[in-house]
This record gives structure tokens, sequence and C-alpha cells, in this order.
């Protein structure tokens, strides 16, 4: 069966606290987008479940997030048949767009619905979230407001931009270097404060806490933020290091993008569900 693994976006990302297990606790404003890894999954006679890459430098055998949380949820709901998972990628490596995750949470949602498993949905996130926190709305096709280490995921109805631009200048920055660096805890909100804010401000509201942390970490990435600032409102995804861009002028602006940055990479992309 062919598959599609859709990318994530933070709108918000704000981090409010440190965990007991040392990650961070979070709240996040998250939207899949129609940037997608292609996945082909069959069943095999082998035994074994194996796992290759296409279009990526990936090693199976070292980058086996796929592979980890496929097993722990055959192991989980005891399904003994093995399969060989193809993936072709395009969500860029380390980016912040959640492209490892998301090829997880496509798998994963393959045997849930090819065994038509019932779960609790808040049982297997709490579990899932010691895999990767990214993990748990992996599962989601919906824009929804994320909590805790990723775990706590409320469905929203918020109006939120249809199309925005992701530029990746090719930065690979580490996820645990950048919690590592930060030094911002923000005050935790609820739900109904940040539906307000962005009612009150629109996509001005958007912001990043990890912002600071990544730029420390590479000063080449805050000098293209404030290249890019000059342009469209800018904000970063995830730890880094893409730039979400939104405007009222987005093709323009992303024309002059792909002239400018040659090297990067630079796509407009849909919001998948916009509360339509």
């Amino acid at each position: 069966m062919k598959l599609k693994a859709f990318a994530k976006i933070n709108f918000w990302l704000k981090v409010v606290g440190l965990a007991e297990n040392g990650y961070h606790n979070l709240q996040m404003l998250n939207a899949k987008i129609d940037l997608y890894d292609e996945i082909l999954i069959t069943k095999n006679q082998l035994g074994i479940d194996t796992l290759s890459f296409l279009n990526s430098p990936l090693n199976p055998t070292k980058d086996d997030l796929v592979l980890k949380a496929f097993s722990f949820v055959k192991d989980l709901y005891g399904i003994n048949d093995t399969f060989d998972i193809q993936i072709t990628k395009h969500i860029p490596i380390g980016a912040g767009l959640g492209g490892g995750s998301a090829d997880a949470g496509c798998v994963i949602k393959y045997l849930l619905d090819i065994y038509h498993i019932a779960y609790d949905e808040d049982e297997l996130n709490d579990k899932l979230k010691n895999i990767s926190a990214d993990l748990p709305y992996a599962l989601w096709e919906n824009k929804a407001f994320v909590e805790n280490i990723g775990e706590k995921i409320t469905k929203v109805d918020w109006e939120i931009p249809q199309e925005v631009i992701i530029v990746y200048p090719n930065i690979v920055l580490s996820t645990k270097d950048v919690f590592n660096t930060n030094t911002i805890i923000s005050k935790a909100k609820s739900k109904k404060h940040y539906q307000q804010i962005l009612k009150e401000k629109g996509f001005k509201a958007f912001e990043n806490d990890l912002t600071s942390a990544a730029f420390k970490l590479s000063p080449k990435l805050e000098k293209l933020y404030l290249e890019l600032k000059s342009q469209a409102f800018c904000v970063m995804s995830g730890s880094g290091s893409s730039f979400i861009l939104i405007s009222e002028n987005l093709d323009d602006i992303y024309h002059k993008l792909k002239k400018e940055y040659k090297d990067y990479f630079i796509r407009k992309v849909k919001v998948l569900d916009n509360g339509k």
C-alpha cells in the first residue's frame, strides 16, 4: 500500500517547564502541510520487518525511529505479520518539520487501521511520547493545540493561514542542543488565552521560544531570519531550522526567494486543515 506521511509545522511553540523525564513541557499550535514523504508498505514472508530509504542519506540501521515505533505497536497489539517499508523522502531532514515522526506515525496508523484496532488514544499517546515527543501528533490529521511533551492533543477550529512558505537553509540543528541552550521559560496559558490572542493579533501572534537558542547555535540562521523578516512575517518551526513565512503576497515573495536562495529548500505549501 502507498501512504503519505505529512510534515507538520509549529505556528506556536512555547516552552513552559521541565518534565520529570527530562523532556520539556510545551504548548504548541501544530498543523499539517501538503509536503509529504511517500511510503510503500507491503507484507513479507521474511519473519522480520525491513526498512529502506530512497532519495535520502538516511541509514535504516542507524535511523531506526520508524522500525522502533512500528515494532513497539506490533508488540503492543500482538501483530505477528512482518513488512517491508520503503520511504521516499521529500521532507528535509533536521528541519523542524517532524519528518521522521511523520513517517513513524504514518506506518503506526496503517497498522491500527488494517487490523481494526480499537485503542485508547490517551493511553497510546502516553506510551508513544517516550519513543518520540512528536509521535503522538504524527497520528493526527488536524490542526491541534498540543501540550506537555507532545502527548496531550486537543483539536481546535481556530482560523490559521491557508498557505505558507517554508524556507529550509540546509542547516541541521540538534534538537537536544537547542533545548539545552534555551533559557526562555514562558508561563503556561490556557487554550482559551491563545485563541483570544489569535483573534486579536492574527498570525502576528505566532512565536517560538526556541528561536534565540537556535540563533546562538547558528548565527547564519539569525542572519537569514532578519533577511526573511524584512519580506514577510517569519516564525521558526520546531527546534529549527525551517522558517514559516506568512503574507498576503506569497506568490511574489516565493518567486523572489527562489531566485535569491537557489541552494535552499523553499516551498509554498497548503495548510491541510483550516477548519473547513
